[in-house]
């Protein structure tokens, strides 16, 4: 998040494991008689990552390695080298803008950057403030402890969560006695 725009990094593996996932687990909880008793179950014993857990091993051949297809290359900062041109995302601090007025003349706006937000991909959404977007969070594994749901499968959502309001599919669920899917840090800087 820069001042209000929302910049997202993602590896195109995800969607695959994701989509592949909530299938998985879709299918499993539509053929049985009893949901909510197969989404505690699905708790416990998740098999929609089991399923995928070749694909997950596999991914880590993608990570920082320049000789990977690019359609499946991703960057992260964990110690190892990385592409610093491909690899590296740097948001200048001043942007400036031209339009033009009526009278022909053009006219330079220059837009200062007073916010950024950084966050883990255990935020689903970010919003402005860490209150804002914990809620969201919350409501989505409240809402769909399997996250497997989408926004626009309002059917499906409503016949496993009941009633969905804020939904995201992951490559795993919330596990029984466990607050979330994954980690959560989020951290706000005004400039």
């Amino acid at each position: 998040f820069l001042s209000s725009e929302l910049m997202l990094r993602s590896k195109n593996s995800n969607t695959t494991t994701t989509t592949t996932t909530a299938d998985s687990v879709t299918t499993t909880t539509t053929t049985n008689n009893d949901p909510l008793s197969t989404i505690q179950d699905l708790q416990k014993c998740d098999t929609g990552r089991q399923f995928i857990q070749d694909l997950l091993l596999r991914q880590r051949l993608f990570q920082n390695n320049p000789k990977a297809p690019s359609k499946y290359r991703y960057w992260v900062m964990d110690g190892f080298p990385i592409d610093m041109e491909e690899g590296l995302h740097i948001h200048p601090l001043i942007t400036t803008t031209t339009s033009s007025c009526s009278d022909s003349k053009q006219q330079q706006e220059s837009r200062f950057l007073t916010e950024v937000i950084l966050a883990t991909d255990g935020y689903p959404k970010l919003f402005p403030t860490l209150a804002e977007t914990e809620d969201y969070w919350k409501q989505c594994v409240t809402n769909d402890p399997l996250l497997i749901s989408h926004d626009d499968d309002d059917d499906l959502t409503n016949s496993i969560t009941h009633a969905n309001t804020g939904s995201i599919i992951s490559t795993k669920g919330v596990a029984p006695h466990a607050e979330s899917y994954d980690d959560r840090t989020y951290l706000r800087l005004q400039l």
